[in-house]
């Protein structure tokens, strides 16, 4: 696997932005409670909660976080939704408890990952009891893990 400079990736790739929220993270939100601690793990630039900010989605008195690898991206998702970026990897957050939030989302970052169950295992350890996870993938074709995962692929 080849070694990714992430200062260098994240200088030059700059994420679209769209006001296009899912229906299922809508759904989500509105049974995360009315003050809900939510986290986005993988947040890039932001343009998830920027999405959900932007059509008046987060409650009012919400905790809202951004975990990312890249101090730079975390700078532009700060800038962004004025909301707290916190430096960690997918596979531990330790700047958050164990059951701190209602609804954990984590959008076209698991198919990036080297190890895609130490990753869901921390969204699970960051949710509360009854809470949600938001999980997509850019991965949309029957088989396609396989041969993202396969030796040869």
């Amino acid at each position: 696997m080849t070694e990714i400079d992430f200062d260098q990736y994240s200088e030059q790739s700059i994420h679209f932005f769209s006001r296009h929220v899912p229906s299922l993270l809508v759904k989500s939100l509105q049974l995360a409670g009315s003050e809900p601690t939510l986290v986005d793990v993988g947040c890039g630039d932001g343009h998830l909660v920027w999405a959900l900010s932007e059509t008046d989605r987060i409650p009012s008195g919400s905790r809202v976080f951004g975990v990312d690898i890249s101090p730079i991206r975390l700078r532009r998702f700060s800038s962004l939704t004025g909301f707290q970026g916190i430096m960690a990897d997918e596979h531990r957050v330790p700047a958050l408890e164990s059951g701190s939030v209602d609804l954990a989302m984590s959008t076209m970052v698991i198919e990036h990952v080297p190890d895609e169950f130490g990753h869901v295992s921390e969204l699970a350890r960051l949710i509360r009891q009854g809470g949600f996870l938001y999980l997509s993938t850019v991965i949309r074709r029957p088989g396609a893990w396989y041969f993202r995962k396969a030796p040869d692929g």
